[in-house]
């Protein structure tokens, strides 16, 4: 379980599928389908579920150039504890941007 409170957590980035990977593989986390979202076909959103309560939304907006401009926090944040070891005790994370 990667994190016990709050409800959802909304996310703009340019690759569900690759955020879902790196989720399920580093946090157990349970990545949901994608499905459409809004109303000109140009937005998706995958649900992936980071706690018993908790969620991540993550959309992808056809030709929006926000993930560009915005570190990769995701892998940022799940690559190391405040400690400077990996955040769980059978994996480390991938190498790269994450």
């Amino acid at each position: 379980m990667l994190l016990d409170s709050g409800n959802h957590l909304a996310w703009l980035s340019k690759d569900a599928a690759r955020l879902g990977r790196f989720y399920a593989g580093i946090f157990d986390a349970e990545v949901g389908s994608t499905r459409d979202h809004g109303h000109d076909g140009n937005e998706t959103m995958t649900i992936i579920g980071i706690g018993p309560h908790t969620e991540l939304n993550i959309f992808v907006i056809k030709d929006n150039t926000e993930p560009d401009r915005q570190p990769p926090w995701g892998a940022v944040a799940a690559s190391t504890t405040s400690a400077g070891k990996p955040p769980h005790p059978r994996r480390s994370p991938p190498s790269g941007n994450g």
